[in-house]
């Protein structure tokens, strides 16, 4: 599986240590933590607003978004990214933003 793969060569904490030295490392850590803190969707919200716009089956979709986040929780950060990766690869059927934006790069919410 290419995914695998690429997982077990990447090293990010190795490369940012050597890069930005270790408290440059916890620095970032530290900063990409509080933006992740400010930045966390409202999953509420969002789950409210598939159900008006899409439906039942939409609303699902967002409620096991949430389990899947609290199931990986506990899990090491590749395997997070292989969860994720899974989860979204058996949902979303891929199109590109041309396609389904007309637009060649178009930023969309999860919703």
């Amino acid at each position: 599986m290419f995914f695998r793969a690429e997982i077990r060569h990447l090293d990010i904490a190795t490369r940012m240590s050597r890069r930005f030295g270790s408290v440059g490392w916890v620095m970032l850590c530290l900063c990409l933590a509080l933006l992740s803190s400010i930045a966390a969707p409202d999953l509420d919200k969002t789950q409210a607003l598939a159900l008006q716009r899409y439906g039942p089956a939409a609303a699902e979709s967002v409620a096991a978004w949430r389990r899947m986040l609290e199931e990986a929780r506990p899990l090491s950060d590749p395997e997070k990214l292989a969860k994720v990766n899974t989860f979204f690869n058996r949902r979303i059927l891929f199109k590109s933003d041309q396609e389904v934006y007309h637009q060649e790069d178009y930023w969309a919410s999860p919703l």
